[in-house]
């Protein structure tokens, strides 16, 4: 087990990579239009009928596709596609957290906080087991199988 020092608030959010970004951004994307399709497509079939047993939360059904949205529907795909990256990140402090970053991702090691403070440790994840195991048998002990029924007995016996 070995404290881990990153010199910066653990707080702090690096830059998500290109990949990360564009799955956010098609996702995001995606819940707009729905809800864009949900807001147009009631007041263009007024005499459809609204069901309203969600109590208080977003339906689970798709919303119908509404034709009059299908040009924004296409801008909006163009748009995503058309998505650039710049290529170098000119911050030192954005590189620091993006190398703090992948050498986390990068580890098999566990990283445990501990000690009601922000320090972190750094271990296997057999000794972590161990550890915990060892910590939680210092209360607790092991029970034969054969318990369970033992006690259910006696219960049902004091019962009657």
């Amino acid at each position: 087990m070995e404290k881990i020092n990153f010199d910066r608030s653990i707080k702090n959010i690096p830059i998500p990579s290109n990949r990360e970004y564009l799955k956010r951004l098609i996702e995001m994307t995606s819940k707009l239009i729905n809800r864009v399709r949900w807001r147009a497509f009631f007041p263009l079939n007024p005499s459809t009928e609204r069901r309203k047993d969600n109590y208080g939360f977003n339906s689970k059904r798709s919303p119908p596709q509404v034709p009059e949205l299908n040009e924004f529907e296409t801008k909006m795909t163009e748009l995503i596609q058309k998505v650039e990256f710049k290529t170098s990140r000119t911050s030192e402090f954005q590189k620091k957290l993006s190398a703090y970053s992948e050498s986390i991702h990068n580890n098999n090691s566990v990283f445990i906080a501990a000690d009601m403070t922000t320090n972190l440790y750094r271990m296997s994840a057999d000794h972590y087991e161990a550890l915990m195991k060892k910590n939680i048998e210092k209360e607790y002990k092991k029970a034969q199988a054969t318990s369970e029924t033992n006690v259910a007995k006696q219960n049902l016996l004091h019962k009657a």
